[in-house]
Order: C-alpha cells, then structure tokens, then sequence
C-alpha cells in the first residue's frame, strides 16, 4: 500500500512543480504590473465606509454602509483633439444638465471643478443610479489633444433616501505631472470619441483657499413655479443685512415675477442662477429636485471667493440671538474666539427652532408698511431640534468635501463641525405645521422671540428699495 502511494505521487510531482513555478511567474508579473500601474494609474478597488467614519458624531441609527469606488485607467490615451468631436453646443458660459449616453440607467452631468484636495483631480457633479452605478471613462480636454480612458472614481453623496437615482460625484484623477485640462467629458466607454456631453472646468482651486471672513449663501432648488417675489426679497435682504454678498440660486421653476426679481440681483452681481431641469422625477426617483447636487455644485463654485458658505432654505434664517452680534462677521467671530480648536472647525451648526405660519401674526406688525415674515411671525416652539435633526450650517466651502441637507458628511484635512448654543444664535424656521395636521401648533410649547426686530429697520428699507426698483424696471 505505502509503495503504491509513493509510486503515485512520484508520478504527479513534477506537475506539481510545474505549478508552482506558473503561480511564481504569474506572481512575479502581477508585482510588475502593480509597480507599473503606480507610475500610471491603478486598478479598480471597491472601498466600504461608514457614514460614522466619515461623521463620527453621528448617532448609531443614522449609519448606513455607502460604497465609494475607488477606480483610474491604467493606461491613459493621448490623441490630437482633431479625433474627437465636441457635442453642441459647447459654447455655453452657464452649466446645465447633460446626458451622458449609453448607460442602462439615466447618467447626467452638471459641472466640472479642479480640486487640489488630496488627489489632484476635476471632480464633475452629477446624477446616477443609486444601485447601478455606471463605469464611466473621463475625456480631458486641452489645447490640442485629449486625454482618454481615465477611468472615473465614483463617490456617492450621502443623502440619497434608497431612491432610484442620487447625487453623486465622478472623479477624474490627475498624475503630478499632467496639467489642468480646460473640459471634461463622461463616456461609458473607454474609446467614445464622440461624447454627448462636455462640461468646462472650473479651475478656481489654484486660488488658495480664503481667510476674508467673507459670506455667500447656497439654497437647494427653487421649484414649483416658485412665486413668492416679497418672500425672497426678505431672505435675501436679511442675510444681505447679516453680511451675505453673493447668492447661487439654482432655478427649477420660478414665476415671471420671481424671474424679473432674480435678475435684478443678477444684474447688480449679487446673485447666479443656474438652471435645473433634470429629467428625473422629483420626490419619486429622487430627492427634492437633486437638492444634494445643488449644495454640494454650490460649495464647490464658491469656496474660493469667500471663505463662507450659508447653507440654507429660502424659508430658513439663521439669527444671532446675542446684542453685541449685529452680523454674521461679528457672531462667527465670537465662536472662533471661545474654541482653542478653532482652526480645526469646518463648520458651525445651528439649533432649528419652528415659526409656525398658523399662529397669529404678532400685534406690531399691522402697524408696518410690509408683511415681512420674520417681523410678523414672533411666536416659535419651546423646543429646539437636537444636532442634525433640521439643523444649518455655515461652513467654510474649502474644509467640507461633501455636504449635507443639515450637516456636513465629509470634511477635508480632519476638520469638524460644532454645535452653536442656542442663547447665542438660532435657526429661525418659518413655515406650515408639518406633524399631526394643524395639532401641533395647539400642542406644541411656544414662546415669544422677537430678536428680529432689532433689524427691523434696516430690512423694512432695503426690502422696499428691491421691490420699487423691480417694479419701475418692469412697467
């Protein structure tokens, strides 16, 4: 019995050899190759992380897995740009949607950012499935030639609610050595030559990011015709008031009235507005006309300009709460001035406290020339909401990567954000009774808080300039 065995694997040992000296040489050329793909590119990965990684302050219930695909071309092409063709038009100065062809699933692309953020990269803003999302291949576009076959890096923003598409970015990583291109283009394959989309870049991120203590503010979509022109006259008035210079308005659907409104801000450089027609069902295939799209376009349009960004809604205020803060300058001022981490803080987040618009209108107000919301409405909930439950935030665009409806979810550079106390400053949230029908405004503890009134004046004025002046310009 043992001299049959030996005699067996006598017979089979040199196959074995054979082998094990295929898996040495496949070994061997695997570690070259890797070293190869070091200097180029590297193969694709799929890397898990938790949203408590990203956002530790946040509680255990709120932690979903978010999958980001970590993935370049090994092999970029250079070709003259004479072998591709550019999709029309080209020409516009604005961003707009655009498709991206040839996935199974909707793929849209808004806009282009290079990003000097850890991996040197143009970081385009855009829309896919939430459970399919495509492979995609970058087209940078130069001078004279273009850039082909890189390989997309795909990172989903966080906020998407388990609907059928999200907002996402793709990433089309840079090596040391390769200039910053003027275009990018998305294609499903790698040898596309004739894209259906092209994006400018926008190549602000040499500028070194900002300590100016300056402030521009980013608002989700206006959709369902939006038409209250007295409304958005006020907020923009207020955060203009609290130091605000510049507003990105992202236009679904306004009236013709908030339309002449718009464009008197625009023409006095205070205010963009891009337009937001994407062919994906709001509130069924995705979150609130691609809200998460808009915030995120807007911190990376505007990070380099001024050091601040407002993230609110157009029903939001965030009010210091303290008399020696007449602004947003002097109230960030005393919240960088008591934390000895200050430098290390991305963002500063607000308590939201409601003003519900079922509640009588304060007394004083029947007396002023205007029906501003904030002076009329003075009675708010007893409660404020806990840290990320309807909280906003004013952050500095260049510390947050990705950002969310309430907090930021991923910072760069080990930066945090910080919960302000509610003596110092609130948001005030002015809207309808959202729970129980019109119950809550019966059962909810209410307080008195008219802290808005000490701009009383100032917000009367310019909101009754800003309407004289839109009024005469269109008689």
């Amino acid at each position: 019995m043992h001299r049959f065995i030996r005699r067996h694997i006598r017979g089979i040992a040199p196959l074995m050899v054979a082998c094990l000296l295929l898996m040495i040489v496949a070994r061997r050329f695997s570690s070259l190759d890797s070293v190869e793909s070091e200097k180029t590119t590297t193969h694709a990965t799929v890397v898990r992380v938790k949203q408590q990684e990203l956002h530790p302050r946040l509680p255990p219930a709120r932690v979903r897995n978010a999958t980001v695909k970590v993935a370049i071309a090994r092999h970029p092409v250079h070709a003259p740009i004479k072998n591709y063709k550019k999709p029309d038009p080209t020409n516009r100065v604005t961003d707009f949607w655009q498709p991206v062809n040839g996935t199974q699933f909707k793929t849209r692309l808004f806009s282009a950012y290079y990003d000097t953020r850890g991996q040197r990269r143009v970081t385009v803003v855009g829309v896919a499935s939430f459970r399919h999302r495509p492979v995609l291949y970058c087209v940078l576009w130069y001078n004279d030639t273009v850039t082909a076959g890189v390989r997309a890096t795909s990172v989903l923003i966080m906020e998407h609610w388990n609907m059928n598409y999200t907002a996402i970015y793709f990433d089309c990583n840079l090596r040391a050595r390769d200039p910053v291109p003027n275009a990018v283009s998305l294609v499903s394959h790698a040898d596309d030559t004739s894209p259906s989309n092209y994006a400018r870049v926008h190549k602000h991120a040499d500028t070194p990011a900002p300590r100016n203590g300056r402030f521009s503010v980013c608002i989700k979509p206006l959709h369902y015709n939006y038409g209250d022109t007295l409304r958005l006259a006020e907020f923009v008035e207020f955060h203009r008031t609290m130091g605000a210079e510049f507003f990105t308005f992202y236009n679904h659907s306004v009236n013709a009235d908030v339309t002449a409104l718009l464009q008197y801000y625009v023409e006095r450089g205070v205010a963009e507005v891009l337009p937001w027609q994407l062919d994906i069902k709001s509130q069924r295939e995705i979150r609130t006309e691609n809200m998460f799209a808009a915030l995120n376009d807007c911190l990376l349009r505007n990070q380099r300009r001024y050091e601040y960004q407002v993230v609110v809604d157009v029903d939001e205020f965030i009010v210091p709460h303290l008399a020696d803060d007449a602004d947003y300058t002097q109230l960030l001022r005393r919240l960088t001035a008591v934390r000895e981490d200050a430098y290390y803080v991305g963002a500063y987040c607000f308590r939201n406290t409601f003003f519900y618009s079922e509640w009588p209108d304060d007394a004083a107000a029947a007396t002023l020339p205007l029906h501003l919301t904030t002076l009329a409405k003075t009675k708010r909930t007893q409660k404020t909401w806990p840290r990320g439950n309807r909280s906003k935030c004013i952050v500095r665009g260049a510390d947050v990567t990705i950002m969310g409806n309430h907090l930021p979810w991923r910072f760069a550079d080990g930066r945090q954000f910080s919960i302000v106390e509610e003596g110092v400053a609130l948001l005030h949230h002015y809207r309808v009774c959202e729970y129980d029908g019109h119950d809550c405004v019966k059962t909810a503890p209410a307080v008195v808080d008219a802290t808005v009134y000490r701009w009383k004046d100032e917000l009367l004025r310019r909101v009754a300039t800003v309407l004289a002046a839109v009024t005469s310009s269109g008689s």
